[in-house]
């Protein structure tokens, strides 16, 4: 199988916190991808040891021994296979070797780039991709699967494109962009404020926005608000009116339009199936 074959099919998305470390190593029935956003710990994959912060991203092929050291991680854990030809397959958690039957292992096409696990220290700009996978996996609406292939098999090309040359990484213009955004997201921001802060004009600056992370300045402001709004919703109290000033939106009306395109539901209704989930 070659990239251009790649058609991944995604069995399992699922944001965490992981806090323990796991006795001995697991192996997988499928491939394993961790996004790293926020803490620190480590991982051991057949025997190396990786550290891993905020912004990593982890990938582990099917059958390969991995081992989670906690520290104190909030991470994505996405279970998938690289084609398509395994929807109908059960989901199978990791399990110790003694428990292990490799001959359930999906023997797909060979793909040389994903072969080997590998892992990118620093890989901001696959967050925002992860975020809107999450969201389709939430939400479910019309062809969820096939846009969840479509955005996980951009994120594995332009890790492997980073892989093969360090020099795609992101500028340091746009790591600090980031960072700005990430201190002040919860303010009245605009492109152009955003863009005189560096002294850059608001449309250059949303072309580099939109050629490295495939996708415009304004979008991932408004994604990164909902991500806080999201976590307000679940973990406070606080009224929906609050949750919008706090996260930045100018009103109640324009946060629950632009959550309920990110998500496919109100403010609300997100709230409320979150709750009745822990019940």
């Amino acid at each position: 199988m070659t990239i251009a074959e790649l058609a991944p099919f995604v069995r399992y998305v699922h944001k965490r916190i992981y806090d323990t470390t796991r006795r001995a190593p697991v192996y997988a029935y499928d491939f394993r991808l961790f996004y790293i956003h926020d803490g620190h710990g480590a991982i051991d994959i057949d025997g190396r040891r990786h550290d891993l912060g905020m912004g990593t991203l982890v990938v582990i092929p099917p059958a390969t021994p991995y081992r989670l050291i906690g520290g104190d991680l909030f991470l994505t854990v996405l279970n998938f296979d690289i084609d398509y030809r395994v929807t109908e397959r059960a989901t199978m958690p990791p399990c110790e070797q003694a428990f292990f039957q490799p001959e359930l292992v999906h023997r797909a096409p060979p793909c040389a780039e994903l072969a080997r696990p590998f892992v990118i220290d620093s890989f901001p700009e696959g967050e925002n991709t992860l975020y809107r996978i999450q969201n389709e996996w939430d939400s479910k609406p019309l062809w969820v699967d096939e846009r969840i292939s479509s955005l996980l098999r951009s994120l594995l090309i332009l890790a492997l494109r980073r892989l093969s040359d360090p020099s795609e990484a992101l500028s340091p213009l746009l790591r600090e962009v980031l960072q700005y955004i990430e201190l002040h997201y919860t303010e009245q921001l605009t492109n152009k404020q955003i863009a005189e802060q560096f002294h850059y004009h608001p449309y250059y600056l949303n072309k580099c926005f939109v050629a490295a992370l495939s996708t415009s300045l304004h979008r991932y402001l408004i994604d990164r608000r909902i991500r806080a709004a999201k976590q307000l919703l679940v973990q406070s109290d606080h009224s929906i009116e609050k949750i919008a000033e706090e996260v930045g939106f100018l009103s109640h009306a324009h946060f629950t339009k632009m959550f309920r395109e990110a998500t496919g539901l109100t403010p609300h209704a997100y709230r409320a199936g979150k709750r009745a989930e822990e019940i």
